[in-house]
């Protein structure tokens, strides 16, 4: 699975994202094995999984907001 990563090249981390953020949206959907599995898939370095888990994190709070008034 890391090697499909890695030929992706920079939009590897960025469909990474993707997957989170769209996975924080589902309610009761557990995000921990995908937070486990950013350190599995981005390597041991600390500072790399974290720079796809924050934007993740971020941004499906945002498009919640954005999406609440057109359901109200």
């Amino acid at each position: 699975m890391q090697e499909r990563i890695q030929d992706l090249g920079p939009y590897g981390p960025l469909l990474f994202v993707a997957v989170v953020a769209g996975a924080e949206l589902i309610p009761l959907f557990p995000t921990q094995p995908l937070t486990l599995a950013s350190g599995l898939l981005f390597g041991p370095k600390l500072a790399r999984p974290r720079r796809c888990l924050y934007p993740a994190a971020l941004l499906s709070p945002a498009c919640l907001a954005c999406y609440v008034p057109y359901l109200l």
